[in-house]
């Protein structure tokens, strides 16, 4: 072999080799970008469920209705009110609360809430103008927080469940109760559908005016009035005179439960006594509650069956 041939030979080689180790090369790193988009894939979708509320505040009652059905309750660390023992059975989330932290707002710690590491507050929508001023270390603290207006139909119920839903990322569980929901109303009204509208009948929630007192009433064909005098209530002269379960103030449950009810009944009574025909308005008295969230329904077919049980089978 001649020299410049060899010299051919051994530059031709070398181009081979050069061209198997950048193939090489190539195919490893074309591997190590698969593995990295993957994990990197695997990564962003590891945060993103991270980012799913965990420790959620929640101050509104028909909102707390609404989350301990919505997510675990372990997730819920902290309520708009105390554990109260004779509040079982009268609200549906109370035992839920036992072991919960809770306090209505104007009494409320923002230290007390922040050692919890909440990551989702939840306030009414009348704090929201004043939030800066009455919560400043909520708000300076970044964490997400949302404001619900109080619903005042079963479509606003339907709205602040999906908005719930869509806050702590269970939108499907959210429609879930919503379709129930639906259900259920749809029955309520079926109840008193055949009911003559010259037999309709007339509830007076005795005390302080209630928003979902006025759904309850509006899907049962139940004329619903509000009366805080016996004087008022004589003149109306109801079918019906409820009184709820619980005493609020300004949003704080200061009673509730058998004792309260007992109590404040015996005096509702005691008013009544100097009322000509006394016997017959005690009788009317019926202790019963609402709820602004899914038991609407419920709150709703109660009191069907209270007013009107000669219709039902």
């Amino acid at each position: 072999m001649l020299p410049c041939e060899k010299d051919n030979a051994e530059v031709e080689m070398r181009v081979k080799y050069v061209s198997r180790v950048t193939s090489l090369i190539t195919c490893v790193l074309y591997l190590l970008c698969l593995i990295y988009g993957h994990n990197a894939s695997a990564e962003s979708e590891h945060s993103r469920s991270d980012t799913t509320p965990q420790r959620i505040v929640v101050f509104p009652l028909y909102a707390e209705e609404i989350l301990f059905e919505l997510v675990e309750p372990e997730r819920i660390v902290y309520v708009g009110h105390r554990f109260v023992e004779s509040g079982i059975g009268v609200w549906p989330t109370m035992e839920a609360c036992r072991n919960v932290k809770g306090e209505c707002w104007q009494n409320t710690s923002e230290e007390e809430i922040l050692t919890l590491r909440p990551d989702l507050l939840i306030f009414g929508a009348a704090l929201q103008d004043e939030f800066d001023e009455i919560f400043p270390l909520l708000a300076a603290s970044g964490i997400d927080t949302l404001f619900l207006d109080v619903p005042e139909s079963v479509d606003a119920i339907v709205d602040t469940i999906t908005l719930l839903g869509d806050a702590v990322h269970n939108p499907e569980k959210a429609q879930s109760m919503i379709s129930d929901m639906i259900i259920s109303v749809e029955y309520a009204k079926h109840l008193t559908n055949s009911i003559p509208e010259n037999e309709l009948k007339t509830a007076v929630l005795y005390g302080e005016p209630n928003i979902f007192f006025n759904i309850v009433t509006n899907l049962c064909n139940i004329n619903g009035v509000y009366c805080d005098e016996v004087s008022a209530l004589v003149e109306v002269n109801p079918d019906v005179i409820i009184v709820l379960p619980y005493c609020m103030d300004d949003g704080y449950l200061m009673a509730i439960g058998k004792a309260y009810c007992d109590a404040y009944v015996n005096s509702l009574e005691h008013k009544l006594s100097y009322i000509e025909g006394n016997d017959t308005f005690a009788s009317k008295i019926r202790v019963l509650d609402f709820h602004g969230s899914q038991y609407i329904a419920a709150s709703a077919i109660h009191l069907i069956e209270v007013m009107y049980s000669e219709y039902l089978n």
